[in-house]
């Protein structure tokens, strides 16, 4: 049996690569940029994004950057509808998206021990579909998908984790051409 650690690489790719995102992202932070990172998984969710919760963000006075790979859209043959309006007058970014955004989803037993963490992508929903194939609801293994990037919220991460959470997995680039797969144990 083979560990992975913080160490070690297995290569994947990223549509769109998010590591250049995360690049860009922070050059506009330190012009003093204020804005949210959402990712969105499928159609649907970038079609609402990108409507009512964008009109929100933008009418507060922030930005919005919705990343979409789109490579499972020519999949989904249903109308995709428009976000419900949400109210952004004098919130917080992180209460406007809130309110129409889990920065956060959980997928699998309730009683996890191993747990990966995914951005959201066409990566993280084939994920989400390979567990419930292979485990058929008996697996100590859950899937964290994040959707908000920026702003980040550990409280709403950890809330998100099953209780009896041993070690994370965690998927995350590293650089424009790794991902790195880092595995974290958590403590009791």
């Amino acid at each position: 049996i083979h560990t992975l650690s913080l160490h070690d690489a297995l290569p994947i790719s990223q549509v769109p690569e998010l590591g250049a995102l995360f690049e860009g992202v922070q050059s506009l932070e330190q012009g003093g940029w204020n804005g949210a990172v959402v990712l969105s998984e499928t159609a649907q969710e970038a079609a609402q994004v990108g409507t009512g919760i964008a009109q929100a963000v933008t009418g507060a006075g922030y930005d919005l950057v919705n990343v979409f790979d789109g490579l499972t859209a020519g999949r989904q043959l249903a109308n995709l509808s428009r976000a419900a309006p949400v109210a952004a007058a004098g919130q917080s970014l992180a209460t406007i998206l809130g309110a129409a955004v889990p920065p956060f989803t959980y997928s699998g037993s309730a009683t996890a021990t191993q747990v990966l963490v995914l951005p959201a992508s066409t990566y993280s929903s084939s994920a989400k579909a390979a567990l419930a194939a292979l485990t058929n609801g008996g697996s100590d293994v859950g899937i964290v998908t994040v959707r908000v990037v920026k702003p980040w919220s550990a409280d709403a991460f950890l809330a998100a984790l099953p209780t009896s959470t041993k070690t994370l997995h965690v998927f995350a680039e590293e650089d424009s051409t790794v991902s790195q797969i880092g595995r974290a144990s958590c403590r009791e």
